[in-house]
This record gives structure tokens, sequence and C-alpha cells, in this order.
């Protein structure tokens, strides 16, 4: 407990101290939370729609007064919303893993192929080189070998990794089924409850700035809410464009590539910065035409067209206001200190402080150090 006689200011770094210390414990505990804020995550984001689909089964009780007594419209509605989402995901991988399957073992029949393919093409621009600028070549040879022996046990380390998942006891796959279980389940009951948690939760923010706190996190829950709703739907749209684009075009492993160009809209110009040279990389290696790879080029245009001006604008809706200068920058801050979480998480997080932005720039003008209107304002002397 802090004592009231306290200095503001000492309050002030006292209360960011514990803020900070529970956030490290939180970040230490993270890996045992996952299941559980997994299912937070897919409560929090379905809870709007379904308090809207509660609304409608309320209704529809109310016209049945026998069964409206007996059953619980909040709890039909968690039933019917879980067996929809459960039931899409169901048919989704039923429709795409054959076709998942079918082009991996094409693909792993054309790898010999693929990697004569890349021979044949890069050897002779070796040799021209090697003719030309033989010192250099020499170099830039031993370079490269140098970096593959240092950088290769990171390249292998997913691999590894996943292998040892794989040989190790049936443990790890007791945990994955367990957490795959207990997902739904935990998402099913944060459903049920939470308005009341959300309820519960204000009652914890001191009444003096209760009304203002509540104004904001609302702003912040509808922009949040909107934003991740609408881009997961928007990547979605794009992953099935470009699995199915790149499909027809002949690149091997044309779904899986499609769907992962999809999903790295998640970030921000990271489905044409890296999807493009990827898609076109594996075509190439696939022994494609320059006609092909020239159409790989036109659906990425298109993509790209579509995601800016149809896509993002009539789902995702308003923008998130931030100048793309902005986002930029926090991009690189975001990838640079938290790695891909980072990615993930940069312009969500900036969209999600803009919302107390204003607020904190009108506690700076109103303070001493500003010059609060009406106050004394200090004067500059020429020395």
């Amino acid at each position: 407990m802090i004592p009231r006689e306290t200095p503001p200011w000492l309050r002030t770094v006292l209360g960011l101290l514990g803020i900070a210390a529970a956030l490290y414990v939180l970040s230490r505990m993270l890996s045992g939370l996952t299941p559980f804020l997994a299912a937070f995550a897919i409560a929090y984001f379905l809870n709007p729609s379904l308090n809207r689909f509660e609304g409608r089964v309320a209704l529809l009780l109310a016209r049945l007064p026998v069964l409206g007594k007996k059953l619980d419209p909040r709890a039909i509605s968690v039933l019917a919303t879980l067996t929809s989402v459960a039931t899409i995901v169901v048919v989704i991988l039923l429709l795409a893993i054959p076709a998942l399957l079918t082009q991996v073992d094409e693909a792993a029949r054309s790898l010999p192929r693929m990697v004569q393919n890349v021979r044949l093409r890069v050897e002779p621009l070796l040799e021209k080189l090697n003719v030309r600028y033989p010192d250099e070549t020499a170099q830039v040879r031993a370079v490269v070998e140098e970096k593959l022996k240092e950088k290769l046990p990171e390249l292998l380390a997913p691999v590894t990794s996943l292998l040892q998942f794989a040989l190790e006891s049936t443990y790890s796959f007791i945990t994955v089924f367990i957490h795959l279980f207990v997902v739904p389940v935990f998402a099913g009951y944060l459903l049920y409850d939470m308005n009341r948690i959300r309820a519960g939760l204000v009652q914890y923010i001191p009444p003096r700035i209760r009304p203002w706190l509540v104004g904001r996190l609302r702003e912040v829950d509808a922009l949040l809410a909107a934003f991740v709703r609408g881009q997961i739907t928007v990547c979605f749209i794009l992953a099935l464009f470009y699995g199915v684009a790149l499909s027809v075009l002949g690149v091997p492993l044309g779904l899986v590539v499609g769907f992962t160009i999809g999903f790295f809209n998640l970030v921000p110009f990271m489905a044409f910065v890296a999807g493009l040279p990827l898609a076109l990389g594996i075509a190439w290696a696939g022994d494609a035409t320059s006609t092909t790879l020239m159409w790989i080029t036109v659906v990425f245009v298109i993509g790209k067209f579509a995601d800016i001006y149809v896509l993002s604008p009539k789902i995702v809706g308003e923008s998130l206001g931030l100048h793309s200068i902005v986002i930029i920058l926090v991009l690189l801050l975001g990838g640079e200190y938290f790695g891909f979480a980072g990615l993930l998480l940069a312009v969500p997080a900036t969209a999600v402080a803009s919302v107390f932005w204003g607020d904190l720039t009108a506690a700076y003008k109103r303070s001493r150090f500003y010059g609060a209107p009406g106050g004394p304002s200090p004067t500059l002397r020429a020395e």
C-alpha cells in the first residue's frame, strides 16, 4: 500500500514499475497460458457477433413461452456459434487436405528436376562471372561458403526442432491434443461469461477515471475487433485467390504457397514484398516460362489492387488513421526487437496507442512545463 503522503510523481513511478513487473511475470508464464490466451482471444473477437445472435435467439424463444422458460438464449448461442466455427474449419480441411497432399506428392516427385533446372540456369552464369571476374568470384564463393557454415545450424533449427518433437515421447503429442481440446472448451466458457467478465473488470477501474477510461476502451474495443476480424477475412480471401491462381498457373505447391502468401497480409506490405519473390522463385525453379512468370506478377498486382481498393475498405472498414511512414517505422521496430510477433502486433498496438494520443497531447499542453493558457510563458533572451 502506497502511503498518502507519497509525492504524486513517485506514486506514478511506483505504479508503472508495478505494471512492468506484472507484465514480466505474465511473459514468463506465457507458454503455460497459451491455451487460455488463445481461448480468450477467440471469445473476445466472437463476442460481438454472439451478442447479436443471442438477441435474435431471445426474440425467437419469447414467442415460445414453454421453451423460453427452460432454455438459456446465451447457452444456445454459444453452442451454435462454436458448432458453426468447427463445421467451417472441418469443411475447409476436408476440401483442402486432398488437394494439398496431391500437390505435395507432385512437388516431391519433381524436386530432383527442380534442383537440376536451378543448376542448369545458374552454373552458366557462374562460369561467365568466373571467366570475367575470377578473383572477385572466388572471394564471393568463399564468403558465401563461410556464411552458410555459420548460418546452417540456424537454418536447420526448425527442421531439427520438428524432428525432435516427432521423435520425443508421446507426451508432446498428448500435450498438443490436450491443447486442441482445451481451447474450444475454454472458449465456450469464456464466451458464455464474456459480458460478465467485461462488466466485472470495469469495477476495478478507479471511479474518478472510470467514465473516461471506459470510453477510451470502447474505442479500442471497436477498433481492434473490426480490424482483426476484417483483416483475417481479407487474408482468407486473398489466400484462396493466390492459392487457386498459382495452382492454375502450374506453380509447384501452388495451394501451400498461395495460402502462405495470403496470410502474409496480416503484416502490411509483406504479401507483395516477400510473397512475389517467393512465388517467382518457386515457379522459376519449376521450369516456368517467362510468360508464366509475367502472369504470376499480374496475379500479385491484381491481388494488391483488390486489397487496397476493394477488400480492405469494404471489409476492414475505415483506416486505422496511421500514416504509411508510421506503419513502416513501427514494423521495423517491432521486427527488430520482438521478431515475428512484433511484426504481427506492431500496427494494431500503435493504433490502440493512438486512441490515447490525443488525451496525452492535451494533458501535455495543459501542463506547467508547456505553459497552460493564461499562465506565465517563459521568454528566451539573446545572450
